[in-house]
């Protein structure tokens, strides 16, 4: 149980620490390559279904449970992460045209609760599928969250050192 509630704090920092690094908030002219960030972001969620169903091992009607429980509240996560990227965007932009300390305060409060919010999102998903899989599925589960963003970090850098979508494979073509 202990060993749970140590990944569980795992979990929320792994949604915490982007959103303090966030691109804008060193180089306003970085923007992501590859088109609509929400489209982007779809396709990382389905990629997460994926990637679970898979990990998990769902079978059946388990299927529809899991993401009965799950979607509902990873929607609410999204969005309570959204919400403390944009205050986190406010603090650093008011840093940044040197707002008065009355103003920075206010903008930290809101930084604060936001990451509070989120932190609540993630332990009320982790409840709601916690009822729905059996204790090995839930430990992968709790493993697969901590892990999938570093997953992801390795998928896209093995993308580009690969050369793109065809995994470099288009530049060989033309030798053949």
């Amino acid at each position: 149980m202990r060993s749970i509630l140590i990944a569980l704090l795992f979990v929320s920092g792994v949604f915490v620490a982007p959103a303090l690094a966030q691109p804008d908030m060193f180089d306003d002219d970085r923007r992501p390559r590859g088109g609509d960030p929400a489209m982007m972001r779809q396709r990382i969620e389905d990629l997460r279904k994926l990637k679970l169903m898979d990990i998990l091992a769902l079978q059946g009607d388990q299927v529809e449970k899991f993401f009965a429980a799950y979607n509902p509240q990873q929607k609410a996560t999204l969005e309570a992460k959204d919400a403390m990227d944009a205050a986190s965007r406010a603090v650093w932009e008011a840093t940044e045209r040197k707002a008065p300390a009355a103003e920075l305060d206010q903008l930290l409060f809101k930084l604060q609760s936001s990451v509070t919010a989120l932190q609540r999102a993630v332990e009320a998903r982790q409840e709601a599928v916690r009822k729905v899989l059996s204790t090995e599925q839930y430990a992968r589960y709790v493993v697969f969250e901590v892990r999938f963003r570093d997953e992801l970090d390795k998928m896209i850098i093995k993308r580009m050192r690969d050369g793109g979508r065809d995994g470099g494979r288009g530049r060989d073509r033309k030798r053949d």
